[in-house]
């Protein structure tokens, strides 16, 4: 099946953007912020909402830490309004510690709600269990915070295996006790491969 000249150029598109972001957290990573930055601005201008996201990781050469914090919350906010899962959970990490806003657990339990129905592993184990236990202003539905528990599992995010294990090991909200089960969600958490807090 031949391909629309649209979706390749999209393809492309997205293929230079990822380059472009890729190379500014390598920039990053060997302290040279001041070159991510312009690897990044240009994306940032288009509005681009991963670009916006990596832009907020990180200060330049000059900033004040206060206005590194500022505008942190400032692109981590644009970038979440653009549906940026990424940032969106960094915005619900913020509203739950109270770090750099007002600390706010129903904003940021609605938060990691967006953030896990858009895939984020570890959003979804937090809203899991917040459905699981109807807290932080989620009303309790037991069967689909077993779901986001889940698809968190599944994902591998350390905390999901964790916890249906101990769910598998307990026997508890629908898990049946199985010992055999617990130790192999047990023995997944401690794998090389699993994705951390």
């Amino acid at each position: 099946m031949l391909r629309r000249s649209e979706d390749l150029f999209l393809e492309k598109i997205y293929f230079a953007v990822a380059s472009k972001i890729k190379e500014a957290i390598e920039k990053v990573e060997q302290g040279s912020h001041d070159e991510a930055w312009q690897a990044l601005a240009p994306l940032v201008a288009k509005e681009d909402k991963a670009a916006i996201y990596y832009m907020s990781t990180f200060s330049v050469p000059g900033e004040s830490l206060e206005h590194f914090e500022k505008r942190r919350i400032e692109q981590l906010k644009r970038s979440a309004e653009y549906g940026y899962a990424p940032a969106i959970h960094e915005l619900a990490i913020h509203y739950d510690s109270g770090e750099l806003v007002p600390r706010d657990i129903e904003k940021a339990a609605k938060l990691f709600r967006q953030a896990a129905e858009k895939g984020h592993p570890h959003a979804q184990w937090i809203h899991g269990l917040d459905l699981i236990y109807g807290r932080n202003g989620i009303e309790k539905n037991e069967k689909l915070g077993v779901e986001y528990l889940e698809r968190s599992a599944k994902a591998k995010f350390i905390g999901a295996l964790e916890s249906v294990s101990g769910f598998y090991e307990n026997g508890m909200h629908g898990y049946p006790v199985d010992k055999k089960k617990a130790r192999f969600f047990r023995e997944k958490a401690d794998g090389d491969d699993v994705i951390g807090y």
